[in-house]
């Protein structure tokens, strides 16, 4: 079985080229032979290439119509007309545009509705034409027309671009309409994919659906800027090596702008071909004629045919011709066949999708263009994956049990991954769950999920304990992007200042709590266990306390400890007794505060009775018995230190009675 989509024999047609030294030689060579008469050579080249694109083939209960219009290189607004049968409803719906040159995406209006064209909406590979590297681009419109709708005002805005020529142009609406009441028939859309920057192209379409000759077969050429002919500036058309017409000049729809091109308007149904515009159902083209019923070139139940398109100028080297495409319709021996296939996947980038196409026996996948296969997982097959990280245009051609086919354009967009989510963190308290997560807002459209859970509107998520989580977003298109946080855990902070920290006792001290992140507080002071934030103690004794804050929040092992030293000291003190009279208890000097103290006692003559060193408590210290003396009076001096070394000294009498 023969599965060449269409195959393209192009002819190319060039002439020799001499430099200005070359012809001045020659000139003068000639006219010294006296030659009368000069040479053209003609070379013609013969290169098949896989090329020519089938976009579309299907049979069924349907018709076909089309109309389109173009301003050439200026901009402007206007309107053509189709048919839809009454009743019928849309079974798919093109509008094509003809991009020469590198140029700025455009966005058109068609009955008010805004159609945007650029790079992604290009479904041929590119070509050369005069005005640079160019190509076909198409849009589904199937969902956005009403059957009921056969006029169309459109509106080409104003394009600044580099080179004159490089626009978006040539605009053309297809639509097949479908209806049990209409006969089978078979459309197919084919669109140039070969540079046209030569004076001559041939192209062999093969293996298409077997054509019935006996009803019409209706041609309609999609072309651009090709001028009027007594210019000469028209473009010859072969069907099957039969000279069909000479195509030049504007469509009456666009007849304002004189290279506006020649567009085939019609429409065919019940095995009928229709003109419209000024384009009429006859064997022939001519002038801004590019619709013919070509059936009489052709053999019944012939699968392929040849178109060729020739400059009529063959002495200029840039005619600049746009050749968009053919759209043939006739009836078919090929019974009709349903498949399930989607027209339009879009994948994230760096996803692999697997396409899902049900019906028909045999497939063959391609690209829809001259470049290599790329990016499905097999060819041959009718789900394959979608593995590419840039978008892409496939056709596959279906095959029925009849060896019949239909062949389906499908568009793989690529759509970018929105960025990673910027997160703000804010932790939670040790055992609890009151973490929050807080995404930046990039677009008001996006859903946020968190660890795989569902889709939220609200950017925000609490009730967090601590640990690691994986925050996405996820965008219109169902792509999405993730961000590893983590909910970091905060403890309580115990902290506290006494006030005053040491002193003499009694020692009345402020503990002034500055703890964090607690609610509740446990003290440990001088042997007691107190329970206020803030506790006020007194020292009666002097000495080193060791004052311990427990801090916590709701959960006691989630606390924090911190420890503080007071320090209490005696008051430096000595007394003693200036008389005494106590039969039953001895001499007692009270000290507080002294660490060391020196005790001397004199009599009246001062002569020294009791020298004494003793390392006194604080109290009373017992200094002399009263045995040991007679009554009477003494003079005392008394030398005492701290535990700092400071010394101070006390004198007086005693009296003894």
């Amino acid at each position: 079985m023969e599965r060449d989509t269409l195959s393209l024999i192009a002819h190319q047609r060039g002439e020799f080229k001499w430099s200005n030294h070359t012809k001045s030689i020659i000139l003068i060579q000639m006219l010294k032979m006296k030659i009368t008469f000069i040479c053209f050579f003609m070379i013609i080249l013969n290169l098949k290439v896989v090329a020519q694109l089938l976009m579309f083939q299907e049979t069924c209960n349907c018709g076909v119509t089309s109309a389109g219009f173009s301003t050439a290189l200026g901009s402007g607004s206007g309107s053509f007309n189709i048919y839809i049968e009454p009743g019928a409803t849309i079974k798919k719906a093109w509008l094509f545009a003809q991009r020469i040159g590198e140029c700025e995406p455009v966005t058109i209006l068609l009955n008010g509705d805004e159609y945007y064209f650029d790079l992604q909406s290009q479904i041929t590979t590119n070509y050369n034409a005069v005005g640079g590297s160019s190509g076909i681009h198409a849009i589904d419109v199937t969902n956005k027309l009403s059957p009921i709708t056969t006029v169309y005002n459109i509106t080409i805005p104003a394009q600044l671009n580099t080179h004159p020529n490089a626009k978006f142009r040539n605009f053309v609406l297809w639509i097949l309409y479908e209806s049990p009441s209409l006969s089978k028939s078979n459309s197919s859309i084919i669109l140039n994919d070969y540079d046209l920057d030569q004076s001559s192209i041939q192209y062999l379409a093969s293996s298409l659906n077997p054509i019935d000759t006996n009803f019409p077969v209706g041609l309609s050429v999609y072309t651009d800027n090709i001028g009027d002919t007594t210019l000469p500036d028209g473009s010859y058309i072969y069907f099957n090596s039969q000279l069909i017409g000479l195509l030049g000049g504007a469509d009456n729809v666009n007849s304002s702008w004189s290279w506006g091109g020649v567009k085939g308007h019609f429409y065919y149904q019940n095995n009928t071909l229709f003109g419209l515009d000024d384009d009429t159902p006859n064997n022939l083209m001519g002038g801004s004629d590019g619709l013919a019923d070509v059936s009489s070139y052709l053999t019944n139940n012939s699968t392929n045919f040849d178109i060729r398109l020739t400059w009529q100028n063959q002495q200029t080297i840039d005619a600049a011709n746009y050749y968009g495409g053919f759209f043939l319709t006739n009836s078919t021996s090929c019974d009709t066949f349903n498949v399930i296939l989607e027209d339009e996947y879009r994948v994230c980038k760096g996803d692999s999708l697997q396409l899902q196409l049900l019906g028909g026996n045999d497939w063959q996948w391609e690209t829809a263009n001259s470049a290599p296969n790329s990016g499905l997982s097999c060819y041959n097959c009718p789900q394959p994956y979608f593995t590419d990280t840039v978008s892409r245009w496939y056709t596959v051609r279906i095959w029925n049990n009849d060896s019949c086919s239909k062949v389906l354009p499908v568009r793989m967009e690529v759509v970018d991954n929105p960025a990673p989510p910027i997160v703000t963190v804010n932790p939670t308290k040790c055992s609890d769950s009151s973490g929050v997560a807080t995404v930046q807002i990039a677009e008001v459209s996006h859903q946020y999920s968190i660890n795989g859970g569902a889709l939220q509107s609200n950017n925000v998520f609490t009730g967090l304990h601590a640990g690691n989580y994986t925050i996405t977003v996820t965008d219109t298109n169902n792509c999405s992007a993730s961000t590893a946080i983590t909910v970091d855990m905060t403890y309580p902070t115990a902290q506290f200042t006494a006030n005053p920290p040491q002193g003499d006792v009694p020692l009345e001290v402020e503990f002034v709590n500055q703890s964090s992140g607690a609610t509740n507080y446990v003290w440990y002071v001088n042997g007691d266990t107190l329970y206020d934030a803030s506790p006020q103690v007194t020292f009666n004794e002097g000495g080193v306390f060791t004052t311990t804050l427990i801090a916590y929040d709701t959960y006691s092992q989630c606390a924090d400890t911190v420890s503080s030293v007071i320090l209490t000291e005696y008051p430096f003190v000595v007394f003693a007794p200036s008389i005494h009279t106590d039969r039953s208890t001895p001499y007692q000097v009270f000290t507080t505060g002294v660490s060391e103290m020196t005790y001397e006692l004199y009599n009246e003559i001062g002569q020294l009775v009791i020298a004494k060193q003793i390392t006194p408590v604080n109290g009373n210290n017992e200094i002399w018995q009263l045995y040991s003396l007679a009554k009477g009076v003494y003079l005392y001096r008394i030398i005492a230190k701290d535990a700092e070394g400071n010394e101070k000294e006390f004198s007086g009498k005693v009296v003894w009675q």
